[in-house]
């Protein structure tokens, strides 16, 4: 009988040694997992700072509609396949892809803050340059959303922008009487512009229509593309031209009323 208790005994305390020796495997598991995702920096909060980083790196596109010294009014772009247009790379931005939205915003350009990018790394730039028509990328301060960079895009087209009359205009052809500004100023304004310092000149000249022309009205305070019908004698218009001479843009100007007739 004692050696019955004797071998009972022995044989309870092998087996809390294996439990405890199980145990303590499993703590030095968990141990290692946890040293493995600390150094492997994969935690639950790394994907929502990843996505704060990004968004903080980020640029917003907008077409100037409006520039008087560091005033400037913005018609913001949005990405036809990105439903954020957030712009990562903004040394490789083209707005190929993407189209204008009815959204505006007026800001105002610190100068010290903007500048060009290109093959030759940043440039500084005046608020001079900034002309409607030109393409800010700006990145915003995500916590008070004040302007922390402002890229003004450089167009290498060889394109020229000015301004005009219509004097006849149909299907196939227009009619332009362009106007000249006697500081040669750039235009202002699409949507307030002012041509109070613009003179007419005495030739008339026509266009042909091509089928690539875009044509966009101004009544709603922005850019919205219209129809060549749209456009009516009389009308001020900023054109665009390419190098060969050829229209390739026609934007309706809205027109204070008592600045509407040129001498």
């Amino acid at each position: 009988m004692k050696k019955r208790n004797m071998l009972l005994f022995a044989l309870s305390g092998l087996f809390c040694l294996n439990l405890l020796c199980a145990c303590s495997s499993d703590s030095g598991s968990d141990a290692e997992a946890a040293d493995a995702s600390e150094s492997s920096g994969v935690t639950s909060s790394s994907a929502s700072d990843a996505g704060s980083t990004v968004q903080e790196e980020s640029y917003q596109a907008g077409l100037v509609l409006s520039a008087e010294g560091s005033a400037v009014t913005l018609q913001m772009y949005q990405s036809l396949q990105d439903e954020d247009s957030l712009i990562t790379d903004p040394s490789s931005f083209t707005t190929d892809g993407w189209a204008l939205t009815a959204e505006t915003r007026q800001l105002a350009i610190p100068e010290d803050i903007l500048h060009t990018v290109n093959e030759n790394g940043s440039q500084s730039a005046a608020l001079e340059e900034i002309q409607p028509g030109s393409v800010l990328l700006i990145q915003e301060d995500p916590e008070n959303e004040s302007l922390v960079d402002v890229i003004l895009e450089q167009d290498t087209s060889g394109q020229e922008q000015r301004v005009a009359e219509v004097t006849a205009v149909d299907e196939d052809s227009v009619e332009l009487l362009f106007s000249q500004s006697e500081e040669d100023a750039p235009l202002n304004s699409y949507v307030d512009a002012d041509l109070s310092g613009y003179t007419q000149e005495s030739t008339v000249q026509t266009f042909t229509l091509g089928e690539d022309l875009t044509v966009y009205g101004t009544d709603q305070g922005y850019l919205e593309q219209g129809e060549i019908s749209d456009i009516q004698v009389g009308d001020m218009v900023a054109v665009t031209l390419s190098p060969e001479g050829e229209l390739t843009q026609v934007i309706q100007l809205t027109v204070p009323q008592e600045e509407e007739s040129l001498s």
